[in-house]
């Protein structure tokens, strides 16, 4: 085995720990039930996929062009930041802050709930582009010599 690949299997074995201590503390649990756009079972399945090629493409000495996995690994950000506008385009179409009525607590309840869900798959799909970006990079930075 090469530098190179012994260096990427580093990289993605920690982010595999992390991924296995996220789930340990059933954080995919919180994902899946706040995440309305499912943005961020994407973004995992993408690292997943993206993560495996990059590690054949070392394993093999394969010399083609990384571009084709940093384009990857920035598309994730935009995926998370489009989750971003989801969420707040959730937050405010799921909200009929028109009828809000400050004397009727359980009407208001009911708008910050609905608010509070809208935030949480914007702030939820940013976080994991964020992080599946710069996963990919970590990988694609110190997994090879290009």
């Amino acid at each position: 085995m090469n530098k190179e690949f012994l260096q990427w299997w580093l990289v993605f074995v920690l982010q595999v720990i992390a991924f296995g201590v996220a789930y340990y503390h059933e954080l995919h649990l919180y994902a899946l039930a706040h995440d309305q756009t499912y943005l961020s079972s994407v973004l995992f399945v993408i690292w997943l996929v993206t993560s495996i090629k990059i590690g054949l493409r070392i394993f093999k000495k394969t010399k083609t062009s990384t571009e084709p996995y940093w384009y990857v690994a920035e598309t994730c950000m935009s995926i998370g930041m489009i989750g971003t506008v989801l969420g707040f385009i959730l937050m405010l179409d799921g909200s009929n802050l028109a009828s809000i009525d400050p004397s009727n607590i359980q009407s208001m309840k009911t708008v910050i709930g609905q608010l509070a869900e809208g935030m949480a798959t914007a702030l939820l799909t940013t976080l994991m582009g964020l992080i599946v970006s710069i996963a990919l990079r970590a990988q694609l930075i110190l997994g090879s010599d290009d």
